[in-house]
């Protein structure tokens, strides 16, 4: 009762602070377990990972992230990627060192330059959006959408399969056999 009450006497911006805190938290003992265990020697080469929270919360949604995982909102036709990869590739291309063309068979595109442990910073990324009616939300790592040649290819295979009750595991086969190198995984909702 008594977190309740506090809960309910927040404002909604307020309550949307306190949920991207919360996460942030999450995210910030993530990464000291992680950096424990390298200075423990149980991971002798270093480890980092990428970490993508989504939450539903009525007709809003909540992403936090950083890594290369992405989520993508599909709406109409459309996938509309709505995190920042963050690789070495993906800040050489903000800045406009390289090109489209460069980002896909670039050597150094596993970079992460933040990333949930490792000696990278873990500060995450926040994004409150809306969610229409007909909206879907697409999770995945880098290798599921390394499998697709651009977001559009993404947005017609997912909209293809929308109402098929397989979507998901035709999505993997799909992406692993036509340029599935790295592991694959997907979260369709």
């Amino acid at each position: 009762k008594n977190n309740y009450d506090s809960w309910a006497s927040l404002d909604p911006g307020e309550r949307q602070q306190e949920i991207a805190l919360r996460l942030q938290e999450v995210s910030d003992s993530i990464f000291e377990s992680i950096n424990t265990k390298v200075e423990q020697k149980e991971f002798p080469h270093g480890a980092g990972t990428t970490l993508t929270l989504f939450l539903v919360i009525g007709n809003q949604g909540l992403l936090a992230h950083v890594g290369d995982s992405r989520l993508y909102l599909i709406r109409k036709d459309v996938a509309h990627q709505l995190t920042v990869d963050h690789t070495l590739v993906g800040k050489l291309f903000r800045e406009g060192v390289i090109g489209t063309e460069q980002l896909v068979n670039h050597p150094y595109k596993h970079i992460l330059t933040r990333s949930v442990g490792g000696s990278s910073q873990s500060k995450m990324d926040f994004l409150w959006f809306d969610i229409l009616p007909e909206d879907a939300c697409l999770l995945c790592c880098d290798g599921f959408y390394s499998g697709f040649h651009n977001d559009q290819e993404i947005a017609n295979k997912f909209n293809e399969l929308r109402s098929d009750p397989d979507q998901c595991e035709k999505l993997y086969k799909y992406a692993s056999e036509n340029w599935g190198v790295d592991n694959i995984s997907l979260i369709s909702i």
